[in-house]
């Protein structure tokens, strides 16, 4: 696997992973309700960290929808940076970075490979 793919994959995880987190923290803190409103901001990352488990055996299909979730999911964290509500920045970050380590041409030959 390219180190672009593995990127893009380890970044998913861990976006992923921090939202399931600061959803379980948010439910411990403040409730069941609160917990449902920050599971809600954290859906995609968690859809994009269960589509990086195929990045290594998926074909190009499966980078496209990566690639597509990050973007849409970086579009409504500038919305959330402007109301200052989770993921914020950081979603913006972490989605710019996995669709540019899923564009290279490295990571196009990697999911193009023949099986």
């Amino acid at each position: 696997m390219p180190n672009s793919v593995r990127a893009a994959q380890v970044i998913s995880f861990l976006f992923g992973g921090l939202g399931l987190l600061i959803s379980i923290v948010v439910g411990l803190v403040s409730g069941g309700d609160h917990a449902a409103a920050t599971t809600g901001r954290f859906v995609l990352p968690m859809i994009l960290a269960m589509l990086a488990f195929g990045f290594g055996s998926a074909g190009n299909g499966l980078r496209g929808t990566a690639a597509a979730v990050a973007t849409l999911e970086a579009f409504r964290s500038l919305g959330s940076v402007v109301t200052k509500q989770p993921p914020g920045f950081l979603g913006v970050v972490a989605c710019v970075a996995i669709v540019c380590a899923l564009i290279q041409p490295s990571a196009a030959e990697w999911f193009k490979r023949p099986r």
